[in-house]
């Protein structure tokens, strides 16, 4: 889709429209398939709490600025890609948080599986663990070096928003790092 969305975006570039953006929201997990309703009004459709939790992912596509969300389960089923661990969230209708990923991919949208995206995946993990760990100035010269190595990326701007937030009001001792959405359509 984000391929195709490319090949849409040049065409309208030429006409002189305006680009079109999409987000997806990816998971993987239990759910019901199929006709529902009743005889006066029925639909194809899809139920489940993994649907919702793939619909709550694809909300939170533009305050990550990636085109493409995904959850844990859908990263652990297909490991020979390379990815970069967004946050640990707390979504609307989920009390447990979640980890969240995003592929990393090149400017045609192809997923890259090079050397390069895995020290990039190695870097950006261990910024993450530096946060997590409250360590924050190291976290921060982390995400400065990701953005002068990788290019900037709007979440290496959340993590340096949320680290100089930290250094000036530490968070409670219980802090684990979770980062909560209580709205269906993800921040304003």
């Amino acid at each position: 889709m984000l391929q195709a969305l490319q090949e849409v975006n040049t065409a309208f570039y030429q006409k002189g429209w305006p680009r079109l953006e999409i987000g997806i929201g990816l998971n993987s997990g239990e759910m019901t398939v199929g006709n529902m309703g009743s005889a006066f009004r029925m639909a194809y459709t899809v139920l489940g709490d993994a649907v919702n939790l793939g619909a709550r992912l694809e909300s939170l596509s533009p305050y990550y600025a990636e085109p493409l969300i995904l959850s844990e389960a859908v990263c652990l089923a297909a490991t020979q890609y390379h990815y970069r661990e967004l946050d640990l969230v707390r979504v609307k209708g989920k009390d447990a948080a979640v980890r969240i990923y995003a592929p990393i991919l090149d400017s045609a949208a192809q997923i890259v599986t090079s050397s390069e995206a895995e020290q990039q995946s190695l870097h950006y993990a261990q910024a993450l663990l530096h946060y997590r760990e409250q360590h924050w100035q190291q976290a921060r010269t982390a995400f400065l070096d990701l953005q002068s190595r990788f290019g900037e990326r709007r979440i290496h701007h959340i993590y340096l928003a949320r680290i100089a937030e930290c250094m000036s009001q530490p968070p409670e001792p219980q802090w684990q790092g979770i980062h909560r959405f209580d709205s269906k359509q993800g921040p304003a």
